[in-house]
């Protein structure tokens, strides 16, 4: 179903700096590596700041400030100064992760037993207690023969109980390792993409019918690769790749985030969606988040389109920093830390609810036009009987205690609270990892659970502003727990990760015993659920997203018997208000 835009909308873009038309896919074959069981060997030494390249060098240059007159004038408009008062957070799992990495870049997603954690050069798995399940394993030996270069994204897609682990080349290769079972400690099958040009600040999300990917810089900055010609450790794995529109020259910093789906699997056929934010002071009318509709035709390349679906207002916000990158305060140094700023920190979260669909999003924003750094974020809702999305809500985290927040992650769990972590630093703060959040019926904007410091740091770093670049929160298959990694620093400017699991344990709608529950005979799924309201409703998905049963649970219906399924993976979802309950089960 390919999205073309409403005449108002087209109105709109023809308003902006550049103009663009759909872009077409160029479609590329992966080269298929291998079956591989990583070995681990020699502990990996710390990446150099330089093996980036002058080539990368190039692509980081910060968009351009031509309006003089951009919005806010002054401090942001929905800045939160005061920190949340709620204490339903619950810490579980929190321990040391990886070290060193110049930056570390760390990332890492939980699966029903394992949590797994790549920095720049290698990766560990662990258990969900934190007990370390491998040594040690650098990333080139997923993929023998390739440099440890870094830029790594790790997944787990609970749509096929599968982990996806990534790294770049500066040969323009986009390498990817997708697990040959559920088991991360196991063999993997691993693939090569060449990608047109070079792949900088490649972010990955699942989606129904691949694994889209967005780099900064252009062209080609925008591609899907086929997982389930992986998944199945196929010999042939296509790619496409399109070019996405941007308002700045292609050297400026301005990666755009792919929607990341959570939850339940969006059925195949439904659009991927692009998303980025444009500032005024970059010449764009106002401050605005632009969504791109991304449809693909793996049988016919020149059938698949990414086009523009529509251009957000948001409320004003200063995305501009330092111009030479030198933004963040830290204790006794004059040194300042890049913010990461004008982009959309990774992920974009991708919910499917009762009736809509959410996505969340944050960036740094300087708050008072001093580069002191808070992070908007914002809810986005999709009604699930239209294509658009608008704002549900949006807010600057930014506590006014001196210190700045920067290089932000979020998470929205089953039942609609939202967990934040991020980077903290300030003059009397070295940098730092926290985590806040909200609950579901908390006023709209707000943070309001206390924010704790997970990690507490222990120097400044000097003699350079590159800072991390990125970290990641991730949601449990349970649905409730957040896990979260980012980078702090240690003693003698030690480049640390931590890795943080917890909970918010308020629940709205369903309590923690209101779940669908299965069993199994030779001629029959029953699906039995705890409830005593009129306002459940049950949904049974396929692996492709597709509904395969509807219905609404009246008081006192304690048990249904589905009709005889094909066998394959289903998710069985129970919805009551803003909340849900998932599982997944599988029919032999």
């Amino acid at each position: 179903m390919i999205r073309r835009l409403p005449f108002l909308l087209l109105t709109i873009l023809l308003s902006l700096s550049v103009q663009w038309a759909s872009a077409q896919a160029k479609q590329i074959q992966g080269q298929y590596l291998g079956k591989i069981l990583p070995q681990s060997i020699e502990p990996a030494g710390a990446i150099e700041e330089e093996s980036d390249g002058e080539k990368r060098k190039e692509l980081r240059q910060r968009p351009k400030v031509v309006n003089p007159n951009a919005l806010p004038q002054g401090n942001d408009p929905l800045q939160q100064t005061s920190f949340g008062s709620k204490s339903g957070k619950v810490s579980l799992a929190s321990f040391q992760g990886l070290t060193e990495g110049f930056p570390p870049d760390p990332t890492g997603a939980a699966g029903p037993n394992h949590y797994v954690q790549a920095i720049n050069k290698r990766y560990q798995v662990y258990d969900k207690q934190g007990n370390p399940l491998t040594e040690e394993i650098q990333l080139n030996q997923l993929w023998p023969g390739s440099a440890n270069l870094g830029d790594p994204v790790v997944l787990y897609d609970r749509f096929v109980d599968r982990w996806v682990i990534t790294q770049f080349q500066f040969n323009n290769d986009l390498l990817f390792a997708v697990s040959a079972t559920s088991d991360p400690t196991g063999f993997y099958h691993t693939y090569a993409f060449a990608m047109p040009s070079f792949p900088d600040y490649p972010k990955y999300s699942i989606w129904s019918d691949g694994y889209y990917i967005t780099t900064n810089g252009s062209p080609d900055n925008v591609a899907i690769v086929d997982k389930q010609a992986m998944v199945a450790g196929s010999s042939i794995a296509n790619a496409q790749i399109f070019t996405m529109p941007l308002v700045e020259p292609p050297n400026s910093f301005h990666a755009a985030l792919a929607a990341d789906a959570d939850g339940v699997l969006p059925p195949l056929g439904e659009p991927n969606y692009i998303f980025y934010f444009e500032d005024d002071a970059w010449g764009a009318p106002q401050d605005q988040i632009v969504v791109l509709a991304l449809d693909v035709d793996w049988t016919d390349a020149q059938n698949s389109v990414l086009d523009t679906l529509q251009i957000i207002p948001t409320t004003p916000f200063d995305a501009n920093f330092d111009p030479d990158w030198n933004d963040i305060e830290q204790p006794n140094t004059s040194q300042r830390l890049d913010a990461i700023a004008s982009i959309f920190n990774f992920r974009a979260q991708y919910m499917r609810w009762n009736g809509y669909n959410s996505v969340l999003l944050c960036f740094a924003v300087d708050v008072d036009q001093q580069d002191l750094s808070g992070i908007r974020w914002l809810e986005l809702r999709q009604d699930a009987s239209a294509d658009t999305f608008s704002i549900y809500q949006e807010g600057t985290y930014a506590p006014a205690d001196g210190n700045s927040r920067f290089i932000g992650s979020m998470a929205m769990d089953f039942d609609g609270n939202i967990g934040l972590g991020f980077s903290i630093s300030g003059p009397n703060t070295f940098p730092s990892l926290a985590v806040t959040g909200r609950m579901a019926n908390d006023p709209l904007g707000e943070m309001t659970m206390q924010e704790e410091i997970i990690a507490e740091g222990q120097s400044s770093q000097n003699g350079n502003n590159r800072y991390g670049d990125y970290a990641h929160m991730a949601l449990d298959p349970d649905g409730v727990t957040f896990w979260f990694t980012g980078e702090f620093l240690g003693e003698n400017e030690s480049r640390d990760t931590w890795i943080h699991s917890f909970a918010l344990s308020e629940r709205v709608g369903l309590n923690k015993n209101e779940s669908p529950n299965l069993s199994f005979n030779s001629e029959k799924v029953s699906l039995n659920f705890v409830g005593n309201s009129n306002d459940y409703k049950l949904v049974i998905y396929n692996a492709a997203g597709q509904i395969i049963e509807n219905h609404m649970l009246q008081s006192g219906q304690k048990k249904m018997n589905l009709n005889i399924l094909p066998a394959g993976m289903y998710f069985a979802s129970l919805y009551k208000g803003a909340t849900q309950r998932t599982i997944k089960f599988i029919v032999q």
